[in-house]
């Protein structure tokens, strides 16, 4: 089972990176040190209605972004093609099959 889900992989990151825009998400350490990688995402939709107590927002932006950046809450993910910035927000959910990593679901909100 685990070839399939690599091959799902290789596909969502070809797709990723054929129709994604470039990213580059930041993170900031305990002792205040940066690291900042670069990849893609796609802009899935934007978040129209209240979803009650999941803290995400009216206006908040779903991503799918690429396995290896690998997002947390607090880092922030800055659109190299339009210099937008935003900070990403609970929850981000990967997306897992058996155990092989295909991609990250997250939310981002301007600020």
């Amino acid at each position: 089972m685990t070839a399939f889900y690599d091959r799902a992989a290789a596909t969502a990151l070809r797709m990723l990176t054929k129709y994604g825009k470039g990213v580059r998400v930041t993170s900031t350490n305990m002792a205040g040190a940066v690291t900042a990688r670069e990849g893609k995402a796609v802009l899935v939709s934007v978040v129209k209605h209240d979803l009650g107590n999941s803290g995400i927002s009216i206006g908040d932006h779903k991503l799918l972004v690429e396995a290896s950046l690998a997002p947390k809450p607090g880092d922030r993910i800055l659109d190299l093609a339009d210099g937008a910035s935003r900070v990403i927000v609970d929850p981000v959910n990967p997306i897992k099959p058996a155990d092989t990593l295909i991609a990250f679901e997250c939310y981002a909100r301007l600020g």
